[in-house]
């Protein structure tokens, strides 16, 4: 039986949520409070079929989408702003309520009234305390007086007076007959484990995280409220992905290039290096001139083959003993030469230090 000494990860829940501005990178939401998440890719196959039987002969897929459903259990103003292509703003035009003694016949508010959303002046409703069966009926505002115009009131009899007024801390968004929901850059984190390294094997150590990562998502133009009297309204920050031209993003020829929609990301919890599974030096040996220095070309050996480059800092260098006097080496890894001769320099992983590799360093007069 095969053994690949995979090392088994397990993916549950998702742990936060970033919403940034694709221009400028500003966050625009955020919220660790995420009750479901379901990334969802999708295509057409597109079968040809031909010849006897008309079998399958070929498959061209079409129609690639990338959707993602996000449900948190905050209630957020933004992420409704956003569904809906509208944005957060203050100032809103507020309702409230007070009660007043008529001193006259005329009834005057306390704070400056406004003309709520929907109406083009100042309206009010006036209820007599301790009248139950009290008519709806509205009045209209002097903006300036604040006088109440058309009630007459009974002198030494309380009212209570419902009107709308600017309220500099209120929040609101307003809906457009034809809105288009925002295009967002979307980050989901999701917590990664494995038994591998826990105390039991059937207990579960986060060794990661897992991203994915979608450059530009427009929403689904969810801004439900639900106000249940036994649930919590959720927030629904579902979207599907646009496509994004990553050769023009790189500056490079985009002739029929296939645009990306999401990138998955895996990262490990350990160090940067902790994949590394070897050193290896590009050209195998290294010239340099004597009083200049040249930058060792050292890459980490990843376990599928590849090479990558390591930042020079999560090495160490040294140079042998008996070429001391040829060339010189410092901690990122600059080698500079002092006279013609021949060396060795050897380059170690600072996480493991049974990974290194040694090189040859020919110097030139």
């Amino acid at each position: 039986m095969v053994n690949l000494l995979n090392k088994y990860l397990y993916a549950k829940g998702t742990c936060n949520v970033v919403v940034r501005n694709i221009t400028t990178g500003d966050v625009d939401y955020q919220s660790n409070k995420m009750q479901t998440s379901q990334f969802a890719t999708t295509c057409d196959m597109g079968a040809i079929q031909a010849g006897i039987g008309n079998a399958t002969v070929i498959q061209i897929p079409h129609n690639s989408a990338v959707n993602l459903t996000l449900t948190a259990a905050d209630f957020s103003m933004n992420a409704r702003a956003m569904s809906v292509g509208s944005t957060v703003a203050y100032g809103g035009i507020s309702p409230v309520c007070e009660v007043i003694t008529a001193g006259a016949t005329a009834l005057t508010v306390t704070n400056t009234p406004a003309a709520p959303y929907g109406y083009t002046k100042a309206i009010c409703n006036v209820v007599e305390a301790g009248v139950t069966n009290a008519p709806g009926t509205a009045y209209e505002i002097d903006v300036q007086s604040k006088t109440i115009l058309g009630f007459a009131a009974t002198n030494g009899k309380s009212y209570t007076v419902t009107y709308f007024q600017q309220n500099a801390s209120a929040e609101y968004f307003n809906i457009g007959g034809m809105f288009a929901p925002a295009i967002k850059h979307v980050t989901v984190q999701i917590p990664i484990y494995s038994a591998s390294g826990a105390e039991n094997v059937l207990q579960g150590t986060k060794v990661g995280d897992l991203y994915i990562i979608i450059p530009r998502m427009q929403f689904g133009g969810k801004a439900d409220i639900e106000a249940s009297q036994t649930a919590a309204a959720t927030t629904d920050l579902s979207g599907t992905a646009l496509t994004y031209e990553e050769a023009a993003a790189e500056g490079v020829c985009n002739d029929c290039s296939i645009p990306g929609l999401a990138q998955v990301l895996y990262v490990p919890s350990a160090s940067v290096t902790a994949s590394v599974v070897g050193l290896a030096v590009v050209g195998g040996a290294m010239t340099v001139k004597s009083g200049s220095s040249t930058k060792v070309p050292v890459k980490g050996v990843m376990p599928n083959g590849t090479l990558q480059q390591l930042d020079y800092s999560t090495m160490t260098y040294a140079i042998d003993t008996a070429g001391a006097s040829i060339a010189s080496v410092n901690e990122q890894g600059d080698v500079s030469g002092k006279t013609a001769g021949d060396t060795e320099l050897t380059v170690t992983l600072k996480d493991n230090t049974s990974i290194q590799t040694t090189v040859a360093v020919t110097v030139t007069a």
